[in-house]
C-alpha cells in the first residue's frame, strides 16, 4: 500500500474514531439534557446523535490542522443528511429509526470520505504545482510537503515579489510554462 493510501486510511479512520467516541462519550448526556427539555422525539434523537459525533471530529481535525473550510464542509457532510432523514420521518413515508439511521449514517460515510478524496486531491496538486514552480524541492521537504497536505497557509503564499495584500497562489495569475 503506498504511503498516500496509507495516511488516507488512517486520517479516516481517526475522524470514524472520533465519532464513535462522541457518540459513546457525549450521547448520554446530550440525551438527558434533551429529554429534560421535553425534546425527546426521533428528530431530536436525530439531531442530538448528529451533534455528538460532529463536535469530537471537527475538535480533532483542528488539532490536526485543518481549517475551517475543511471542518464546516465536513460539519455539513454529517448534518445535511440528518436534516434530509429529519424531513423524511415527519412526512411519514417511512418511520423505522433504525433504517433511517442506517441511511443517514451510510450517507455521512459517503460525504465525508468524498470530501477527504477531494481534499487529497488538492493537496496532491498543490504539491505538484508547488514543484513545477520550484517552491518545493524534488526531494520532498517534509517541512513543505506536511505544511501542504495540512492546508496551512504557509505553503500556499505567493513569493513576496508577486504578492499583493495577501493574496495566495490561487488568486495571483500564475505564466504559463
Amino acid at each position: 500500500m503506498n504511503p498516500a493510501t496509507k495516511h488516507f486510511l488512517r486520517h479516516y479512520g481517526e475522524m470514524v474514531l472520533a465519532m464513535f467516541l462522541g457518540m459513546a462519550i457525549l450521547g448520554l448526556p446530550v440525551d438527558r439534557v434533551m429529554s429534560s427539555a421535553g425534546a425527546d422525539s426521533d428528530a431530536f434523537m436525530f439531531l442530538g446523535m448528529a451533534t455528538t459525533m460532529t463536535v469530537p471530529m471537527v475538535g480533532w481535525m483542528i488539532y490536526r490542522g485543518h481549517g475551517w473550510r475543511a471542518n464546516t464542509e465536513m460539519t455539513a457532510s454529517m448534518f445535511v443528511p440528518t436534516f434530509a432523514i429529519i424531513g423524511v420521518l415527519s412526512t411519514g413515508v417511512l418511520t423505522d429509526t433504525g433504517i433511517l439511521m442506517a441511511a443517514e449514517h451510510v450517507v455521512m460515510l459517503l460525504l465525508g470520505t468524498r470530501l477527504q478524496a477531494r481534499a487529497a486531491a488538492d493537496a496532491a496538486r498543490r504539491i505538484n504545482d508547488g514543484m513545477k514552480r520550484g517552491r518545493l524541492r524534488r526531494s520532498g521537504d517534509l517541512l513543505h510537503l506536511r505544511t501542504t497536505l495540512f492546508q496551512t497557509p504557509a505553503a500556499t503564499r505567493v513569493p513576496d515579489e508577486q504578492q499583493q495584500s495577501g493574496d495566495t497562489v490561487d488568486d495571483v495569475e500564475q505564466p504559463v510554462h
